[in-house]
């Protein structure tokens, strides 16, 4: 059994089309589709908010009140 977690926008005609991966064998399968009805898509994250999330996580004293200039964050 493999599970296969993916995020999708459902169109107007309600059809669900995914592309598996190549080790998924031809044939018959059992499929279960899960709706999440709260689902609420994230927000898109820049790569300079994961850095600084990665920063705050590993503890390397960052926080909320630090404001870069954008030459700082480029150097």
């Amino acid at each position: 059994m493999k599970t296969i977690e993916t995020t999708l926008t459902i169109g107007e005609d309600h059809m669900l089309s995914i592309q598996l991966p190549g080790d998924i064998a031809t044939g018959d399968a059992h499929v279960v589709v899960i709706i999440d009805e709260n689902f609420q898509r994230k927000k898109e994250v820049s790569s300079v908010e994961r850095f600084l999330s990665n920063c705050k996580n590993n503890h390397l004293g960052l926080n909320d009140d630090i404001i870069w200039s954008r030459d700082e964050l480029y150097r």
